[in-house]
Formats: C-alpha cells, structure tokens, sequence
C-alpha cells in the first residue's frame, strides 16, 4: 500500500524521499518511486514547503547523499532548487544542538532511546515546529519499530511505501 499524505502544505523529507524518487533505492516498487517523485516536486513546485533545520544539519545530508550529477534526475532538480529558490519558500526552524546528533527538541522518550541517531534531526525540526509538519519516509524500515510512539507523541511520520517499509522490517527482524 502507498500512503498519501494529508493535506498539510508542511513537510519534512528525509533524504531517502529524495534518493527513492531519483531511483537510487534499486528494490523499491515502481509505485514508491512514483510517490515519492510526486512529493518531491510538489516541494520544487511550491505546493508542500519544505523544513529544515536554521543550523543546516538537514542541508548538510542532503549535500553528502544526493549525488549530483550532469544527468538531469530529480535529486539533481531537487538541489539545485534547495540551493537557488529556498531561502524564500524554505521553512528554517532553530533546533538546539547539545551534541553530535542530541538535540533538546527531540523527545526525551525512553521509547525513542534506540532510534537512529542521524536520523533525530528530522524528529527534532518536526517538534520544534508548531505547526506539527508531517515528516516523509520512504523506505528506512528502521522507522517503522517506532511509528506507534510517533503517533502517541503526536509526530506525525507519513510511510510513503508503507508495504515496502513494513516487508523490509518484517524480513530484518527474521
């Protein structure tokens, strides 16, 4: 099942949107990659905008993942666009940093003790919006043991390939 995403013109996009849409994610269902282009380019084409953090750690792993190269791919779309357009149409919400990867903003939930610590920057950006802006994931199944705890600290995480994360969560935990 691909989940669509609610109304909300806010959004986060962890970089395995990105990587999905540009087709650098080989065993994802062609219906994902869809998904994700579609929510790419609502981002690009001003429909969703777009937030990171003010300090650039989000920016940061754009630039080190998303290669860019002289084929015109919508990862390669997609930073040009962050690096010529945004400064207007970018969200830039101030996060506290208190160490590599420990921000005051994320949740200081034991639940969350054991989530992916490069990842606590999109969950700390999302906190420290009021506006609740949903976060995109595509297809890190990491995200999926915690989805439940999401939801009950009222984060609200979108699994663009939903089956595809679910299957590939299921098969690691074999």
């Amino acid at each position: 099942m691909i989940q669509k995403p609610s109304s909300s013109d806010l959004c986060l996009l962890d970089t395995n949107v990105i990587l999905t849409a540009a087709g650098c994610q080989k065993d994802a269902p062609q219906a994902c990659v869809t998904t994700c282009r579609k929510i790419v380019e609502e981002v690009i084409h001003g429909k969703r905008r777009l937030v990171v953090d003010r300090g650039g750690d989000i920016e940061k792993e754009y630039r080190n993942k998303i290669r860019i190269s002289n084929k015109p791919t919508i990862g390669r779309v997609f930073m040009t666009w962050l690096y010529r357009e945004s400064w207007g149409s970018v969200v830039r919400v101030s996060i506290t940093k208190e160490g590599d990867n420990v921000y005051k903003q994320f949740p200081k939930d034991e639940a969350l003790k054991k989530f992916d610590p490069s990842d606590r920057k999109f969950i700390a950006v999302a906190c420290a919006h009021g506006g609740k802006p949903e976060v995109m994931q595509a297809t890190d199944s990491k995200w999926w043991a915690f989805r439940d705890v999401f939801r009950r600290l009222g984060i609200r995480v979108v699994f663009l390939c939903e089956d595809y994360v679910k299957e590939k969560y299921r098969t690691k935990q074999r």
